[in-house]
C-alpha cells in the first residue's frame, strides 16, 4: 500500500469525533454515506442489516437518553440494525460472528465515506438496545447493533490525539510454547 494513496490517507486521518458544530448535513451527504453501505462487505452477500437515519432533534434526544456511549451532540445518527426475520430466512442462528463482522465493516465504510465528505463520526456501541427500540417504536424483528454519530467536527486543540506505535499492538509469529 502506497503511504501517500488516498485510501491510506483516509485511514490515517480519520478519527473519532465527539464534538460537532451546528452546521447542517445535506441530504446529498447523507445519501453518499448510505451509498457506502451498499458496497460494504457482507458474509455470503446476505445483507442482513438495515439502517435508520435520525436527524430530528427529539428523536436523537430520546436515543441519547438510553445511550451512555453517545457523548457528542451530533446532528445525525445512523443506527445499524440486524433484521431477525432475514436471519431466520437465511438460516443464521442468532448473531453469529459473521454478522458481527458485517456490522464492523459496514460501520467502517460509513465512517470513511463521511470522512471523505469532511464530516466527523464516532462509533457508539454502549446503548440499551431495548431502550432504543422503545424510544423509536422499532418492530421486534429489528435489533440495534451500532449507532454512528455524524456531524461537522469542531476543531481539535493543538497536540491532542495519541496514536500507538505498531510495536505496541503487534506480535510476530507464534507465541512461545509454555
Amino acid at each position: 500500500m502506497k503511504q501517500d494513496s488516498p485510501v491510506y490517507e483516509a485511514i490515517r486521518t480519520r478519527r473519532a469525533v465527539r464534538e460537532y458544530t451546528d452546521d447542517p448535513i445535506s441530504d446529498e451527504q447523507v445519501n453518499r454515506i448510505l451509498r457506502s453501505v451498499r458496497w460494504s462487505p457482507s458474509a455470503g452477500n446476505r445483507r442482513l442489516h438495515k439502517v435508520i437515519v435520525l436527524q430530528d432533534r427529539s428523536e436523537i434526544t430520546r436515543v441519547r437518553s438510553v445511550s451512555p456511549g453517545l457523548f457528542g451532540d451530533p446532528p445525525l445518527l445512523i443506527i445499524l440494525w440486524t433484521d431477525k426475520k432475514q436471519l431466520e430466512k437465511e438460516g443464521v442462528k442468532d448473531h453469529d460472528t459473521s454478522t458481527i463482522v458485517d456490522v464492523g465493516t459496514t460501520a467502517m465504510c460509513m465512517m470513511l465515506a463521511a470522512h471523505e465528505l469532511g464530516l466527523g463520526t464516532c462509533p457508539t456501541t454502549s446503548f440499551s438496545a431495548e431502550g432504543v427500540c422503545g424510544a423509536l417504536n422499532i418492530p421486534d424483528h429489528l435489533v440495534p447493533d451500532f449507532i454512528l454519530q455524524v456531524g461537522n467536527p469542531k476543531p481539535l486543540p493543538p497536540g491532542s490525539g495519541h496514536k500507538v506505535s505498531i510495536s505496541e499492538f503487534t506480535y510476530w509469529g507464534a507465541f512461545p510454547a509454555n
